[in-house]
C-alpha cells in the first residue's frame, strides 16, 4: 500500500465515522487533491494553493474555505488592513461556482506576536 492509499484508508475510515454520528466533513485540500471521493456535504479547507486551488475546489461543485492566501498566514506578517483588503473570491468563477466558496479562515500563532496588535 502507498502512502497516498494508506492516506486514502484514513480519511474514508474517518468519513464513515463522521457519517455515523450524523456529522459533517470538513477536511484539508490535500485530501481533495488525492482525487477521492468526498461526502455530499463536504467542506475543504484549502490552506496550500492560493486561488487556483479555490477555483479547482469550487469548481468541482465543492464548497471550500478559504485560508490559503499570502497574508492569511499573521505570524508576525502583514499589517491586519492588508488581511481584510485581500479578496479571497478567485476570478473566473461562475454565480453557482461562488455560492461554494463559503469564506475565508486565517490563523495567528502567539510565540510571535506582541500585545501591540499590529
Amino acid at each position: 500500500m502507498s502512502g497516498v492509499e494508506l492516506y486514502q484508508e484514513f480519511e474514508y475510515r474517518m468519513f464513515a465515522m463522521l457519517k455515523k454520528l450524523g456529522k459533517d466533513t470538513v477536511t484539508w485540500d490535500s485530501t481533495f487533491n488525492t482525487g477521492m471521493k468526498l461526502p455530499p456535504n463536504a467542506v475543504v479547507h484549502d490552506y496550500q494553493g492560493g486561488n487556483e486551488s479555490v477555483a479547482t475546489i469550487a469548481k468541482a461543485g465543492v464548497k471550500v474555505i478559504v485560508s490559503s492566501l499570502t497574508d492569511m498566514y499573521i505570524a508576525g506578517g502583514p499589517p491586519w488592513k492588508q488581511v481584510y483588503q485581500d479578496e479571497i473570491m478567485p476570478a473566473g468563477l461562475s454565480k453557482e461556482e461562488q455560492k461554494n466558496v463559503l469564506g475565508g479562515a486565517t490563523a495567528i500563532w502567539g510565540e510571535t506576536m506582541d500585545v501591540s496588535g499590529s
